[in-house]
């Protein structure tokens, strides 16, 4: 299980200047997401369709048709956003919850988005708008 005291890979975002920062950030674990106005988003270890790193923040889709294989499985579901929830990753969607990222690991998960970059694709999404206001305070 991925937890946040293992993970040293993450993007920090700058909520002052809207911008993602390139240069190193010092960070300790255990340590709050966001730090001095910038907010940390760990990476998950799992990689997405395409190759593509899959980070804390990020907006997936997975499947959009229920085949055979996702019956049994968890994605039926079109699409949430990465979230860290009861001691580990998780998709959260609307009207369904938060489930285990590792429960995702047979979908095809692609990458549509974030929450800084593209936070209109979050509007159905009841867990992440909350998410959202809350850290606009």
């Amino acid at each position: 299980m991925i937890n946040r005291k293992t993970i040293s890979k993450c993007r920090v975002y700058d909520e002052k200047y809207r911008t993602w920062i390139k240069e190193p950030l010092m960070i300790y674990p255990g340590e709050p997401i966001v730090k001095q106005g910038h907010t940390i988003q760990w990476w998950t270890g799992v990689k997405a369709k395409g190759n593509i790193d899959l980070y804390e923040g990020d907006i997936v889709r997975t499947q959009s048709e229920p085949t055979m294989s996702s019956v049994f499985g968890s994605c039926i579901y079109t699409r949430g956003v990465v979230t860290w929830l009861r001691e580990g990753f998780c998709i959260c969607q609307s009207y369904v919850g938060g489930d285990e990222l590792s429960n995702y690991v047979d979908c095809d998960l692609e990458i549509i988005g974030n929450i800084f970059d593209n936070p209109e694709l979050l509007e159905d999404c009841a867990i992440a708008k909350k998410m959202r206001e809350e850290g606009s305070n």
